[in-house]
């Protein structure tokens, strides 16, 4: 169970279009970078498997950007 307080502030999707379908994946996917409580294999994994769930069409391409440049935030 995740529980992020009311405030919380993220940028969604960096570098990429939000959409109403990536707008939760991204929140979770930005709160488990800051609070480090899983390698961020799993985080990315995560991110993935929400964006799936919600049916976005560009899911795969995502996740290939968060694996590719999530180091720089992570």
């Amino acid at each position: 169970v995740i529980v992020i307080k009311k405030g919380f502030i993220w940028n969604g999707c960096t570098l990429a279009i939000n959409t109403k379908k990536t707008m939760t994946a991204s929140l979770i996917h930005d709160v488990l970078y800051q609070i480090k409580i899983i390698d961020r294999n799993k985080c990315d994994k995560i991110f993935y498997k929400l964006l799936k769930l919600y049916d976005f069409e560009f899911s795969l391409l995502y996740f290939l950007g968060v694996k590719i440049f999530g180091w720089i935030f992570y």
